[in-house]
């Protein structure tokens, strides 16, 4: 035998003598324990039995201790059987040396050894490294058992099936780059064998299996994602019927999502739901529920986002779902509904609803001990401070995500939250005083984010930088900003911060005008009237008034409070009180909770000044 396979056959030894050890050494007095506690229960209850069972430890003991080393040592004499039977029996010619895997034994080895130095290196106790890295093991000995019985083209069947299931198994656990690694090399070998409808099937798992691993490592935008659902897509025409067909949409989805190509992706979400209607699967109507709600929030129809995002929280059982949590989302699909959903309801005018959903996604993405979802879920947290103006709450939950992104840095997908961190923690300094810095930590952030690829949520960053600017007297570079990213919402239909956009344009025109402050929630002073051209207060007004139009048709309650606040404001200065009065009491009549929050402490006291 080639002396690689023999090392390979050591190292299983190996592992099964080191489980043997931890084995003898816990069993017996895991026994013991249960013994114990059995025997305290017994007494408690007055029932004892003819003899204590702590006088039956010491032969309990020995007996499993016999147990433990014949189940153990007959594994160890099977491996060593295969070994002498596998030196001199060519299973497929009767020849009398068997020399069938030479460099990829080694390589085999390689991975094992890197896998488990992976795993320890995150921090994951050297316990279950060794059990994982047991069950890795078992897996590939009971393959090569098969493989070695097989023919030339069975056996690579059989490889590219034992590289599928590796990778498939390491992605669950987190090692996304030994998932790449694995199901990288399963389609290089599945490429050496003909052409047929089940290389086809195999093809397009391998595919599919390697997505999602390879949006968290390399983006979700990156081109080598899009190379993968991309040829997955093209191997469903050839597999007809396929169910995976599901989960191509879902990595599409996401992809599309990404770019802010908006109505290409709710049309993939519309399609997943619909087969998941067709077919009743409770688990794709979650992934599809939640594909549409993020779209839909961003193309600024919030009440249907609410509705999507819901129903995907309600359709979530841990149990039937917990299987594929991971399949059509990089991040667990309830935390990632309840984090959209926070900022949704945030909008819609309902802070404290807001607080519970993203409570809730911050608890179950702890619960999982899954850093791509607390990632997003700290993120998102840092969102919803944001838009209740919470600096110093903001900045935590944003510096939060960025050392939790930095930890990660290998993952380019953890670039993302660091980019989203960095310009969170950016405009909560800018809020608190620290201008310059602020608007530093946006740039760089905004600038990390569109160099990934993204281009969704891009108005709602420009909005921040430009409150910066407003704040730091930069309005002409405010305003060329608001101007770029109001051409572009047409053609990308991201409307979900037009309303502010519009309002932000607005004070920027007015302080530009004064030099001296600003007509709203952000103002470094009060803009005397008179002291802007007509010209400008009138075009001024409309920003104001086209602000509350798009926010009334969007439901976004929270963003025509502050669009009525500062046209109220404007209002006030040009005597016309009764408008303005009027205009503002009924926006803020309707909030029946977060009464303590800025904005509406704001125009609470303008509406008592207009009384």
């Amino acid at each position: 035998m080639a002396w690689d396979v023999q090392m390979l056959f050591h190292l299983i030894e190996r592992a099964i003598l080191q489980c043997q050890k931890t084995l003898l050494q816990w069993g017996p007095a895991v026994l013991g324990w249960t013994l114990d506690r059995l025997w305290e229960v017994h007494d408690r209850q007055g029932v004892r039995p003819q003899q204590p069972f702590t006088r039956t430890v010491p032969l309990l003991t020995r007996l499993s201790h016999w147990a433990f080393r014949a189940a153990l040592r007959g594994w160890i004499l099977l491996i060593r059987v295969l070994v002498w039977l596998g030196g001199r029996v060519d299973w497929q010619t009767g020849g009398w040396y068997f020399r069938p895997w030479g460099r990829r034994g080694e390589e085999w080895i390689g991975d094992l050894r890197e896998y488990r130095e992976t795993r320890l290196a995150s921090g994951q106790s050297p316990w279950v490294v060794e059990l994982e890295t047991l069950w890795q093991i078992g897996q590939l000995f009971l393959a090569l058992i098969v493989i070695t019985l097989s023919g030339t083209r069975e056996r690579t069947q059989q490889e590219v099936m034992l590289r599928l299931t590796l990778g498939a198994s390491l992605a669950v656990t987190k090692s996304y780059g030994e998932a790449i690694s694995q199901l990288t090399k399963g389609l290089e070998l599945l490429r050496t064998l003909p052409d047929t409808p089940e290389r086809s099937r195999q093809e397009l798992t391998l595919q599919l299996t390697l997505g999602t691993p390879l949006a968290v490592i390399k983006g979700y935008t990156a081109p080598e994602v899009e190379l993968a659902y991309g040829r997955a897509r093209a191997l469903c025409h050839q597999v007809e019927d396929t169910p995976q067909i599901s989960r191509v949409l879902g990595g599409l989805w996401r992809l599309h999502n990404m770019r802010a190509e908006l109505r290409i992706a709710r049309q993939l979400g519309a399609d997943l739901l619909q087969r998941a209607q067709r077919t009743h699967d409770s688990g794709l109507r979650l992934a599809a529920h939640l594909a549409l709600g993020a779209t839909s929030s961003y193309l600024g129809e919030f009440a249907s986002a609410r509705t999507h995002l819901e129903h995907g929280i309600v359709l979530y059982d841990p149990q039937q779902h917990r299987s594929w949590a991971f399949l059509y989302h990089t991040a667990h699909p309830v935390v990632g509904c309840r984090s959209i959903a926070a900022w949704v309801v945030q909008l819609l005018g309902y802070p404290t609803q807001a607080l519970q959903h993203i409570h809730e996604a911050l608890t179950l993405a702890q619960q999982l001990s899954h850093p791509f979802s607390l990632a997003y879920a700290l993120c998102h947290a840092a969102v919803v401070h944001e838009l209740c103006r919470e600096g110093r709450a903001a900045q935590a939950y944003a510096e939060a995500a960025m050392t939790l992104a930095t930890t990660h840095a290998d993952a380019q997908g953890f670039g993302m939250w660091w980019a989203m961190g960095t310009m969170l923690r950016g405009w909560a300094l800018a809020a608190q005083g620290q201008g310059e810095a602020g608007i530093a930590h946006m740039r760089q952030g905004l600038a990390a984010w569109r160099a990934s690829g993204a281009e969704l949520a891009v108005p709602y960053w420009s909005a921040m930088l430009v409150e910066g600017y407003g704040k730091g007297g930069q309005a002409a570079e405010g305003l060329r900003v608001v101007d770029e990213v109001l051409a572009g919402v047409d053609s990308n239909g991201q409307r979900f911060f037009e309303a502010e956009l519009h309002r932000l344009k607005g004070e920027l025109l007015v302080l530009q005008a004064t030099g001296r402050g600003s007509a709203g929630t952000t103002a470094t002073g009060s803009a005397r009237v008179g002291e802007v051209e007509p010209a400008v207060l009138r075009e001024a007004e409309t920003c104001f008034r086209r602000a509350r139009a798009v926010a009334g048709a969007q439901q976004a309650r929270w963003l025509e409070l502050r669009a009525v606040t500062n046209l109220s404001r404007l209002l006030q200065q040009q005597d016309k009180r009764d408008e303005a009065r009027q205009l503002l009491g009924e926006a803020y009549r309707w909030f029946t909770e977060g009464v303590d929050l800025a904005d509406l402490q704001e125009a609470r006291a303008l509406l008592e000044e207009l009384s």
